[in-house]
């Protein structure tokens, strides 16, 4: 679990601190960073395109062939704490972080798998505060973001209770343009409604979803769920993680 903030208060103050992040990507890296309500320091949604350098870029790959079902953290050192702020203004624009082929029961003391690496941030897809006045949508929602043949979904995250949920897309749609995808957009699915979901709401391989809410319906098909979680994001006293495949 990557933090070490224990203070629930709700305050604006940030202070430096250590944040896990997920893996996503074979060809192009993102980083979908793990979030918490129950902490300051953690209550944003963040995801990020970086880089590694190619050694640590060429295990992660290797690693990732033969752990298929297995979720890919990576996190900062706490030798090197910052705050999300940081990224958003452009104060931080690179950190160095371990990497575990799976979640770290304590990333101070788990052995990772590849150590010390450096991590630079090339651009943020999207970064949100939660806010305690946003209700659910009225629909589920996601992001939907990548580059080149590789799409993926995460979560639009809004009130606790709440999931947190990574996606692929198993092929592109060809309905939205590069440069939205790059960017990322929101989508939601009309016919699935967003409250109440601590399960995987996503049960079927196709479906029509909307363009930032709007008219008309375009189809998507998905292909594996990566990552889904809900306690750690909810404010659970232990860190439980619900890999599907």
């Amino acid at each position: 679990m990557m933090c070490q903030n224990t203070s629930n208060m709700l305050t604006p103050l940030n202070t430096p601190d250590q944040h896990g992040f997920v893996m996503i990507g074979t060809q192009i890296l993102f980083l979908d960073h793990l979030p918490m309500f129950s902490m300051e320091n953690h209550k944003f949604q963040l995801i990020l395109r970086a880089s590694i350098p190619r050694y640590a870029m060429d295990i992660y790959l290797m690693e990732k062939r033969t752990n298929k079902d297995k979720p890919f953290i990576l996190g900062n050192l706490n030798t090197n704490l910052f705050t999300l702020p940081q990224i958003k203004n452009g104060q931080l624009t690179s950190f160095i972080a371990d990497i575990f082929c799976g979640v770290p029961t304590d990333p101070n003391s788990d052995k990772p798998l590849i150590h010390n690496v450096p991590v630079v941030i090339e651009r943020i897809i999207h970064y949100r505060h939660f806010s305690e006045q946003f209700d659910y949508p009225s629909s589920l929602t996601y992001l939907l973001f990548g580059q080149g043949t590789e799409v993926f979904l995460s979560h639009y995250i809004t009130r606790k209770p709440n999931f947190h949920q990574i996606v692929e897309v198993s092929s592109v749609p060809d309905w939205l343009p590069a440069e939205l995808i790059e960017s990322g957009v929101l989508i939601n699915i009309p016919s699935l409604s967003e409250k109440n979901n601590l399960n995987n709401p996503l049960k079927e391989e196709k479906y029509d979803v909307q363009y930032e809410g709007g008219v008309p319906l375009y189809p998507l098909t998905l292909g594996t769920t990566m990552w889904f979680e809900t306690d750690h994001l909810n404010g659970e006293h232990y860190f439980k993680k619900i890999i599907e495949g």
